[in-house]
């Protein structure tokens, strides 16, 4: 059983030094913003899911399009947990998780929505639940309502 704390330990532990060097390399007078890239509408029937990861990657409203990056370093959370790119995905209870699938979260945007996806599939909303007051508005009782 210790051996297993200490293992969770040592993994916390790199997350979090990872976390405090991509937030170290911020400088905190200029933020550039890059809009992620994709060809295709990566969002294709999940309206919801693309208003959760605006609010998530802090781009205010849910009709604006999630971001990975910022000055070119994967977008960590600014609660200062290890949450990680336009979906905040939690590397402290998906990193194995996101490993096995041979997903990069942290440095691909298509990745990131890709495991979210997966996620939504699985838990719904419910790992987005600390967002909620900002994409919540947008969801009517027939499903999501994106409009302003």
């Amino acid at each position: 059983m210790l051996a297993i704390l200490a293992e969770k330990l040592a993994q916390l532990s790199v997350v979090l030094g990872l976390l405090s060097t991509a937030l170290a390399a911020i400088p905190s007078n200029e933020i550039i913003i890059e809009p992620p890239r994709h060809e295709t509408d990566i969002w294709a029937g999940y309206p919801l899911l693309k208003a959760i990861c605006a609010c998530e990657s802090s781009s205010a409203h849910p009709w604006n399009e999630p971001r990975q990056f910022i000055n070119g370093k994967p977008l960590w959370s600014l609660a200062g947990t290890p949450d990680v790119g336009a979906c905040q995905i939690s590397l402290k209870y998906h990193a194995t998780t996101t490993y096995l699938m041979e997903l990069d979260v942290m440095n691909s945007f298509e990745d990131n929505v890709a495991y979210a996806k997966y996620l939504f599939d699985k838990e719904g909303t419910k790992p987005w639940r600390a967002s909620q007051k900002c994409w919540q508005r947008w969801i009517d009782a027939d499903g999501v309502n994106l409009s302003k």
